[in-house]
């Protein structure tokens, strides 16, 4: 039987947070298991502990439709777990994904610390478009001369949208 858990990542003082879907033993699991686990537990995000070559842990992500490279919030849920379960002790660990290795620090507190990739970078958006599907006006975003607008990654692609003020982003 496959134990699924609920963990909150980043929260303050036990509250709020992003929660994801955790599998800590999903050895026996096919990917199609791990698609309908994921679907099912309708997330952004579950990530599935499996046994590594390579590393000491390999960690894949789901969203509810299909794999994805690599998880910030739910490698942090998956690691303080992994220490609240004990089945891992405070120290450092090598967690091979899709994005490749990375590395990950969990204190005996349960704070856990991720090392990502170095950043690649995308295709530079148009300003005008972006401004239009978020319901923002050009003048609220950067100079794209300055800070463009543009798809970025340390793992899974973004679109990076610069802001002038927190006033325009609310």
């Amino acid at each position: 039987m496959t134990t699924f858990f609920q963990v909150q990542a980043f929260t303050k003082d036990g509250a709020g947070g992003n929660a994801a879907g955790v599998v800590c033993d999903a050895s026996g699991l096919s990917e199609a298991e791990m698609l309908a686990l994921a679907a099912q537990a309708g997330f952004s995000e579950t990530a599935f502990v499996c046994p590594a070559e390579n590393a000491d842990h390999r960690v894949r992500f789901f969203t509810p439709t299909s794999e994805v490279n690599l998880c910030g919030h739910a490698t942090i849920a998956t690691y303080h777990l992994l220490l609240e379960q004990e089945l891992i002790k405070p120290g450092a660990y090598s967690m091979d994904t899709l994005a490749g290795l990375q590395r990950i620090e969990v204190a005996a507190d349960g704070l856990v610390a991720m090392t990502q990739n170095p950043p690649t970078f995308g295709d530079v958006l148009p300003a005008a478009d972006v401004a239009s599907v978020l319901g923002v006006a050009v003048d609220d975003l950067m100079d794209s001369s300055v800070m463009p607008v543009q798809k970025a990654s340390t793992g899974l692609h973004k679109i990076f949208v610069p802001m002038k003020s927190l006033a325009a982003l609310q």
